[in-house]
């Protein structure tokens, strides 16, 4: 049987103990069990405690714990020692340009995502945008529920998608131009009206993806577990272009999804020194645009790194701070290459597997388990990683 818990209060403990009665008394030998045993050094020693409490009482039970350890798609333990240790995608020669004591992040993409606002439409249909529903609801251009202008979409999903195979069956794309190797964060306004709550393991019951457009390989995607019903909120998805030249953005219900939704304000913008990653796999270069002169940090300009790293994409690109003396002079243009982490799916953080540190922490958390508490088996939780080897 699988459980997971914080064994974060003692409240916590009962719960399990109450699933490892159940399975015992079931013929079950076993219980799969996440609850962070990975980070023994960061953990309390009434953690400890609560640990070994359930241990013993699944040994008496004939049940034994198994820890779930390790996990490089959902990187949280490793994370919660340096969040820069997550796996980085690179981003090439984004374009900054000093003005005063500082050099500024600036758009260089091609023109990108059209009619965002919905605007433009005959009346029925939006135009630049492809329609995707052709079972399981309609798509309706709305102009009296919007949340800025005076169009949005209404999208009305229907039990009828609920099919094998029918994961996006409502939904609108487009197609448009960026550059390669670049950062770029979509944003869109939602309400929802009578929606069916989201499924287990948080699934969504609406979701945004990016594709690249030649070959329709997932740049990235998140689920967005909109209220049964509700006012207008903001969401965001970053993604990386990689080496593609041209992306498909979709969005829509997630297609078991039943109810009514509205989207509006869909935007697409480039981003720069958002989610930076700082160590040594992922190095940052700042080079004039002129002459590719590269220049040094803590010298030319002051360290640089996210102070809001948390891997989502609503918070705004750094600047680099100049350094008064330095070989940086106002107006310069600057190409700047850098390596970003990113959360896919729901909230997924995968991790670098060649950064050294990543060795050390196991290796002192495998010293620990066995240590501290003597487990026997481990299950290495090593699926659903979703980047890696970019850095």
């Amino acid at each position: 049987v699988y459980a997971s818990s914080r064994l974060a209060e003692d409240s916590d403990v009962d719960r399990v103990k109450a699933i490892v009665q159940t399975a015992a008394d079931h013929g079950l030998n076993g219980i799969l069990l996440s609850c962070g045993a990975d980070r023994l050094d960061m953990q309390s020693e009434e953690y400890v405690e609560r640990l070994l409490e359930l241990k013993s009482f699944s040994m008496e039970r004939g049940v034994e714990i198994i820890p779930s350890i390790f996990s490089t798609g959902y990187g949280g333990s490793l994370l919660a020692h340096n969040r820069n240790l997550a796996a980085g995608i690179p981003v090439r020669d984004a374009l900054f340009v000093a003005k005063g004591e500082t050099a500024l992040f600036v758009d260089d993409s091609p023109e990108g995502l059209k009619n965002g606002s919905f605007e433009q439409h005959d009346g029925t249909q939006v135009s630049q945008f492809e329609y995707e529903s052709s079972t399981g609801g309609s798509i309706y251009v709305d102009k009296e529920t919007v949340q800025e202008g005076k169009t949005s979409l209404r999208f009305e999903a229907t039990g009828d998608q609920t099919g094998e195979g029918s994961e996006d069956r409502l939904g609108i794309s487009q197609v448009f131009a960026v550059r390669p190797h670049r950062t770029y964060r979509v944003s869109a306004w939602v309400k929802s009206e009578g929606m069916d709550p989201s499924k287990p393991f948080g699934s969504g019951n609406l979701r945004i993806k990016s594709y690249a457009a030649e070959d329709d390989h997932q740049l990235e995607w998140i689920n967005i577990n909109a209220p049964t019903s509700g006012d207008w909120f903001k969401v965001h998805l970053g993604f990386n272009s990689l080496g593609y030249e041209k992306v498909r953005i979709r969005l829509g219900s997630s297609g078991e999804s039943v109810g009514k939704f509205w989207i509006d304000d869909l935007r697409v913008e480039e981003v720069g020194l958002v989610n930076i990653l700082r160590r040594p796999g992922t190095p940052l270069t700042i080079k004039s645009e002129r002459d590719g002169t590269e220049y040094e940090e803590g010298k030319d300009y002051q360290p640089v790194s996210d102070p809001e790293l948390d891997f989502r994409w609503n918070h705004e690109s750094l600047s680099v701070k100049l350094i008064k003396g330095g070989r940086i002079k106002p107006g310069e243009r600057l190409r700047v290459s850098y390596y970003h982490g990113t959360h896919v799916y729901n909230s997924q953080t995968p991790v670098c597997m060649s950064e050294p540190q990543v060795y050390e922490i196991w290796r002192e958390n495998a010293r620990l388990m066995e240590e501290k508490i003597g487990f026997e088996n481990f299950f290495f939780h090593m699926d659903e990683i979703r980047a890696g080897g970019t850095c």
